[in-house]
Protein backbone atom coordinates (compact mmCIF):
# COMPACT_ATOMS: atom_id res chain seq x y z
CA UNK A 1 0.00 0.00 0.00
CA UNK A 2 1.30 3.04 -0.90
CA UNK A 3 1.12 6.30 1.64
CA UNK A 4 -0.34 9.75 0.25
CA UNK A 5 3.12 10.74 -1.41
CA UNK A 6 2.56 8.13 -3.52
CA UNK A 7 6.11 6.46 -2.74
CA UNK A 8 6.43 3.32 -1.14
CA UNK A 9 6.82 3.07 2.75
CA UNK A 10 10.44 1.99 3.83
CA UNK A 11 11.18 0.65 7.49
CA UNK A 12 13.80 2.00 9.70
CA UNK A 13 16.40 0.34 8.12
CA UNK A 14 15.44 2.04 5.03
CA UNK A 15 14.28 -0.75 2.72
CA UNK A 16 11.37 -0.71 0.61
CA UNK A 17 8.39 -2.72 1.97
CA UNK A 18 5.41 -3.36 0.10
CA UNK A 19 2.16 -4.75 1.35
CA UNK A 20 0.99 -8.02 0.34
CA UNK A 21 -2.70 -8.21 -1.85
CA UNK A 22 -5.27 -9.64 0.29
CA UNK A 23 -6.29 -12.90 -0.85
CA UNK A 24 -9.97 -12.95 -1.95
CA UNK A 25 -12.29 -16.04 -1.65
CA UNK A 26 -12.99 -18.02 -4.96
CA UNK A 27 -16.93 -18.54 -4.04
CA UNK A 28 -17.70 -14.44 -4.03
CA UNK A 29 -14.88 -12.40 -3.19
CA UNK A 30 -16.12 -10.34 -0.53
CA UNK A 31 -18.79 -12.80 0.28
CA UNK A 32 -19.67 -12.80 4.05
CA UNK A 33 -19.97 -15.85 6.28
CA UNK A 34 -23.34 -16.51 6.48
CA UNK A 35 -23.35 -16.57 2.74
CA UNK A 36 -20.26 -18.90 2.66
CA UNK A 37 -22.56 -20.84 5.21
CA UNK A 38 -25.16 -21.13 2.59
CA UNK A 39 -22.79 -22.00 -0.12
CA UNK A 40 -23.11 -25.39 -1.61
CA UNK A 41 -19.19 -25.65 -1.77
CA UNK A 42 -18.56 -25.21 1.84
CA UNK A 43 -20.86 -27.73 2.69
CA UNK A 44 -19.56 -30.52 0.03
CA UNK A 45 -16.31 -29.54 1.54
CA UNK A 46 -17.58 -29.73 5.37
CA UNK A 47 -19.29 -33.37 4.67
CA UNK A 48 -15.92 -34.74 3.17
CA UNK A 49 -13.87 -33.53 6.04
CA UNK A 50 -16.47 -34.96 8.34
CA UNK A 51 -16.74 -38.32 6.93
CA UNK A 52 -12.62 -38.34 6.29
CA UNK A 53 -12.37 -37.40 10.23
CA UNK A 54 -14.94 -39.25 11.31
CA UNK A 55 -13.77 -42.81 9.32
CA UNK A 56 -10.19 -42.07 10.52
CA UNK A 57 -10.81 -41.28 13.49
CA UNK A 58 -12.95 -44.34 14.83
CA UNK A 59 -10.17 -46.50 13.18
CA UNK A 60 -7.38 -45.06 14.89
CA UNK A 61 -9.08 -45.21 17.99
CA UNK A 62 -10.22 -48.79 17.41
CA UNK A 63 -7.04 -50.16 16.78
CA UNK A 64 -6.67 -52.02 20.12
CA UNK A 65 -10.17 -53.65 19.54
CA UNK A 66 -9.44 -54.56 16.14
CA UNK A 67 -5.51 -56.08 17.41
CA UNK A 68 -7.17 -57.48 20.46
CA UNK A 69 -10.26 -59.27 18.02
CA UNK A 70 -7.87 -61.06 15.58
CA UNK A 71 -5.81 -62.11 18.38
CA UNK A 72 -2.57 -60.25 17.56
CA UNK A 73 -2.72 -57.75 20.74
CA UNK A 74 1.31 -58.62 20.71
CA UNK A 75 1.77 -56.12 17.25
CA UNK A 76 0.52 -53.22 19.18
CA UNK A 77 3.59 -51.19 19.52
CA UNK A 78 4.56 -52.64 16.21
CA UNK A 79 1.54 -51.00 14.71
CA UNK A 80 1.16 -47.74 16.60
CA UNK A 81 5.03 -47.31 15.68
CA UNK A 82 5.06 -47.54 12.05
CA UNK A 83 1.96 -45.71 11.47
CA UNK A 84 3.10 -42.51 13.63
CA UNK A 85 6.41 -42.57 11.21
CA UNK A 86 4.36 -43.42 8.27
CA UNK A 87 2.14 -40.72 8.71
CA UNK A 88 4.83 -38.11 9.08
CA UNK A 89 7.07 -39.11 6.31
CA UNK A 90 4.06 -39.36 3.89
CA UNK A 91 2.40 -36.48 4.90
CA UNK A 92 5.81 -34.10 4.43
CA UNK A 93 6.42 -35.73 0.81
CA UNK A 94 2.59 -34.84 -0.30
CA UNK A 95 3.21 -31.23 0.92
CA UNK A 96 6.35 -30.56 -0.50
CA UNK A 97 5.42 -32.15 -3.36
CA UNK A 98 1.55 -30.63 -3.61
CA UNK A 99 3.40 -26.79 -3.31
CA UNK A 100 5.58 -27.93 -6.50
CA UNK A 101 2.59 -28.94 -7.94
CA UNK A 102 0.79 -26.35 -7.23
CA UNK A 103 0.03 -24.61 -10.58
CA UNK A 104 -0.83 -27.69 -12.41
CA UNK A 105 -2.56 -30.05 -9.63
CA UNK A 106 -5.04 -29.01 -6.69
CA UNK A 107 -3.78 -29.74 -3.35
CA UNK A 108 -7.99 -31.87 -3.18
CA UNK A 109 -6.96 -33.83 -5.92
CA UNK A 110 -3.74 -35.05 -3.22
CA UNK A 111 -6.45 -35.48 -1.08
CA UNK A 112 -8.94 -37.46 -3.38
CA UNK A 113 -6.72 -39.88 -4.33
CA UNK A 114 -5.90 -40.95 -1.06
CA UNK A 115 -9.84 -41.29 -0.38
CA UNK A 116 -10.11 -43.19 -3.15
CA UNK A 117 -7.45 -45.71 -1.96
CA UNK A 118 -8.54 -45.53 1.55
CA UNK A 119 -12.14 -46.38 0.25
CA UNK A 120 -10.40 -49.29 -1.86
CA UNK A 121 -8.83 -50.72 1.09
CA UNK A 122 -11.83 -50.26 3.30
CA UNK A 123 -13.97 -52.79 0.69
CA UNK A 124 -10.81 -55.00 -0.14
CA UNK A 125 -10.69 -55.60 3.46
CA UNK A 126 -13.40 -56.19 4.97
CA UNK A 127 -12.85 -60.31 3.46
CA UNK A 128 -9.39 -60.29 4.60
CA UNK A 129 -8.87 -58.10 7.88
CA UNK A 130 -7.33 -61.28 9.63
CA UNK A 131 -4.55 -61.38 7.42
CA UNK A 132 -2.70 -59.38 9.23
CA UNK A 133 -0.11 -57.75 6.45
CA UNK A 134 -3.22 -56.57 4.76
CA UNK A 135 -4.87 -54.84 8.02
CA UNK A 136 -1.35 -53.30 8.44
CA UNK A 137 -1.36 -51.02 5.13
CA UNK A 138 -5.29 -49.96 5.99
CA UNK A 139 -4.32 -49.11 9.62
CA UNK A 140 -0.60 -47.36 8.31
CA UNK A 141 -3.52 -45.59 5.28
CA UNK A 142 -5.74 -44.29 7.97
CA UNK A 143 -2.92 -42.67 9.85
CA UNK A 144 -1.52 -40.99 6.70
CA UNK A 145 -5.10 -40.16 5.79
CA UNK A 146 -5.72 -38.47 9.74
CA UNK A 147 -2.20 -36.85 8.96
CA UNK A 148 -3.74 -35.17 5.79
CA UNK A 149 -6.23 -33.88 6.97
CA UNK A 150 -4.71 -32.31 9.70
CA UNK A 151 -2.11 -30.73 7.58
CA UNK A 152 -3.74 -29.93 4.25
CA UNK A 153 -7.50 -29.51 5.06
CA UNK A 154 -7.04 -26.11 6.42
CA UNK A 155 -5.39 -25.05 3.63
CA UNK A 156 -7.58 -25.89 0.42
CA UNK A 157 -10.32 -24.13 3.08
CA UNK A 158 -8.44 -20.91 2.71
CA UNK A 159 -8.13 -21.22 -0.76
CA UNK A 160 -11.18 -22.09 -1.59
CA UNK A 161 -13.18 -19.77 0.96
CA UNK A 162 -10.52 -16.76 1.70
CA UNK A 163 -9.05 -15.63 5.38
CA UNK A 164 -11.76 -13.09 6.37
CA UNK A 165 -14.06 -15.64 7.68
CA UNK A 166 -11.52 -18.51 7.82
CA UNK A 167 -11.28 -19.19 11.49
CA UNK A 168 -14.94 -19.11 11.69
CA UNK A 169 -14.98 -21.47 9.02
CA UNK A 170 -12.73 -23.46 9.80
CA UNK A 171 -13.70 -23.88 13.04
CA UNK A 172 -17.15 -24.95 12.08
CA UNK A 173 -16.10 -27.69 10.12
CA UNK A 174 -13.94 -28.99 12.99
CA UNK A 175 -16.64 -28.78 14.94
CA UNK A 176 -18.59 -30.71 12.44
CA UNK A 177 -16.52 -33.35 12.59
CA UNK A 178 -15.96 -34.00 16.19
CA UNK A 179 -19.14 -34.29 16.21
CA UNK A 180 -19.28 -36.87 13.82
CA UNK A 181 -16.38 -38.65 14.92
CA UNK A 182 -17.89 -39.32 17.95
CA UNK A 183 -21.66 -40.16 16.76
CA UNK A 184 -19.49 -42.67 14.13
CA UNK A 185 -17.63 -44.35 16.85
CA UNK A 186 -20.55 -44.87 19.25
CA UNK A 187 -22.72 -46.70 15.98
CA UNK A 188 -19.07 -48.80 15.29
CA UNK A 189 -19.16 -49.95 18.98
CA UNK A 190 -22.86 -50.71 18.68
CA UNK A 191 -22.27 -53.12 15.60
CA UNK A 192 -19.57 -54.60 17.10
CA UNK A 193 -21.12 -55.66 20.23
CA UNK A 194 -24.35 -56.90 17.88
CA UNK A 195 -21.27 -59.65 17.15
CA UNK A 196 -20.32 -60.37 20.65
CA UNK A 197 -21.88 -63.97 21.65
CA UNK A 198 -24.75 -63.93 23.82
CA UNK A 199 -22.97 -66.86 25.88
CA UNK A 200 -22.85 -63.93 28.74
CA UNK A 201 -19.04 -65.30 29.15
CA UNK A 202 -16.87 -62.76 26.93
CA UNK A 203 -17.53 -58.92 25.82
CA UNK A 204 -14.89 -59.83 23.40
CA UNK A 205 -15.88 -60.69 19.64
CA UNK A 206 -12.84 -63.08 18.19
CA UNK A 207 -12.23 -62.97 14.27
CA UNK A 208 -12.68 -61.28 11.40
CA UNK A 209 -16.22 -61.50 11.11
CA UNK A 210 -16.72 -59.42 14.74
CA UNK A 211 -15.78 -56.07 12.19
CA UNK A 212 -18.18 -57.01 8.90
CA UNK A 213 -21.27 -54.51 9.93
CA UNK A 214 -18.69 -51.75 10.75
CA UNK A 215 -16.55 -52.19 7.87
CA UNK A 216 -19.47 -51.67 5.65
CA UNK A 217 -20.35 -48.68 7.63
CA UNK A 218 -16.71 -47.56 7.16
CA UNK A 219 -17.00 -48.17 3.41
CA UNK A 220 -20.30 -46.07 2.97
CA UNK A 221 -18.90 -42.86 5.01
CA UNK A 222 -15.65 -42.85 2.83
CA UNK A 223 -17.34 -43.53 -0.27
CA UNK A 224 -19.47 -40.34 0.43
CA UNK A 225 -16.43 -38.59 1.64
CA UNK A 226 -15.27 -39.52 -2.05
CA UNK A 227 -18.44 -38.10 -3.86
CA UNK A 228 -18.68 -34.79 -2.39
CA UNK A 229 -15.06 -34.47 -2.57
CA UNK A 230 -15.37 -35.52 -6.33
CA UNK A 231 -18.35 -33.11 -7.11
CA UNK A 232 -16.88 -30.03 -5.03
CA UNK A 233 -13.60 -30.64 -7.38
CA UNK A 234 -15.67 -30.35 -10.36
CA UNK A 235 -17.15 -27.26 -9.22
CA UNK A 236 -14.59 -25.54 -8.81
CA UNK A 237 -12.61 -26.58 -11.61
CA UNK A 238 -16.16 -25.49 -13.88
CA UNK A 239 -15.87 -22.18 -12.06
CA UNK A 240 -12.59 -21.50 -13.11
CA UNK A 241 -13.17 -22.43 -16.84
CA UNK A 242 -16.13 -20.31 -16.13
CA UNK A 243 -14.03 -17.46 -15.03
CA UNK A 244 -10.74 -17.82 -17.20
CA UNK A 245 -13.76 -17.33 -19.99
CA UNK A 246 -15.08 -14.52 -18.88
CA UNK A 247 -11.92 -12.69 -18.66
CA UNK A 248 -10.37 -13.54 -21.76
CA UNK A 249 -13.86 -12.05 -23.10
CA UNK A 250 -13.88 -8.67 -21.35
CA UNK A 251 -10.02 -8.41 -22.32
CA UNK A 252 -11.32 -9.12 -26.36
CA UNK A 253 -13.90 -6.67 -25.66
CA UNK A 254 -11.63 -3.58 -24.19
CA UNK A 255 -9.31 -4.14 -26.82
CA UNK A 256 -11.75 -3.72 -29.77
CA UNK A 257 -13.03 -0.99 -27.98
Amino acid sequence: MLPDNGRPERDNNNIEVTSRPEPQSENGGNMTARGILCNLDFWLWAITVTMVFSVNLTIFTNVGTYLRSLRIEDKTTLVSGLGVGTGVMFISATCILSDMLIEKVERITFLNGHIVLQTSLLVWVIEYINIFPLFLILILTVFTMQSLIYTMAPVITLEYFGDTHFGRLWGSILLLAGVGGLLVQVWFAHLYEMQVPVDGKSKTCFGADCFNLSSKMLCILSSIALITSGFLWFRQKKKRQYESLSGTNNSDTMDTS
